[in-house]
């Protein structure tokens, strides 16, 4: 794992579920909360400044800006996709901005392009609540990183290696990320909660983003033992 440095001096904190998550265990990380001004201090003036988003107020508009900071942590729920034509499926990263009909289901929607194209896709975990879901298609189109570090702790955010878009590449062959840490699979909430707040912490203590990838692993576990997600 390299270790880059930071080019562009601003980090976001995106939480679609920070309240879901908070509500199911108190003691879970909230990264923004947790790290986001030890962050602010300890890269300062390199770092500054460093932006939170949670709930839905992480949406699309904030994950399409991206582009704009050298360190990216996501801190949500994932899932996988499969794309049209396609036999294997892509990791995606899920928002909690609501979707409405006007914004993709009508000509002139303002998300209409991005659905059609699948760079977007709406969940529907029930009959009464839709929300949106960022594809790997949706990374290449808008994103262009100057080589920023991105940890995404949502499930299955590196186990879609076989995909033809999987989620890894599209952050780092063709958006230009210079590190993506992502988990392998399905991981808990806690575990997977504890071990962020971990690596985290080690960013913002000064460590490499090896040398808090190393903590992290010591300290939470290397792999989650409820489920088959692990970081790498």
């Amino acid at each position: 794992m390299s270790n880059p440095q930071i080019r562009v001096p601003k980090a976001v904190i995106l939480e679609p579920f920070y309240d879901e998550w908070r509500y199911k265990d108190n003691a879970n990380a909230h990264v923004r909360d947790v790290v986001g001004e030890d962050l602010k201090l300890a890269r300062c003036p390199r770092l500054d400044p460093v932006h939170g988003y949670i709930n839905e107020f992480a949406a699309v508009r904030q994950f399409r800006s991206m582009s704009d900071y050298g360190l990216v942590f996501i801190n949500s729920h994932g899932g996988i996709h499969t794309f049209l034509g396609e036999s294997e499926g892509s990791g995606c990263i899920q928002t909690e901005e609501p979707a409405h009909d006007t914004d993709w289901n009508h000509p002139g929607g303002k998300y209409r392009a991005d659905i059609l194209q699948e760079r977007l896709i709406v969940w529907m975990p029930n009959s009464t609540t839709r929300s949106y879901v960022i594809t790997p298609r949706f990374i290449e189109h808008y994103i262009a990183f100057d080589r920023a570090i991105v940890l995404n702790s949502a499930c299955y955010g590196l186990s879609d290696i076989q995909a033809v878009t999987p989620l890894y590449k599209a952050f780092v062959k063709t958006a230009g990320a210079a590190v993506y840490i992502g988990f392998t699979g399905k991981v808990g909430i806690v575990w997977g909660g504890n071990w962020v707040k971990a690596f985290s912490a080690a960013m913002a203590g000064g460590q490499t983003v090896s040398e808090a990838f190393i903590t992290a692993s010591a300290k939470v576990g290397p792999f989650d033992p409820s489920s088959p997600g692990q970081p790498e």
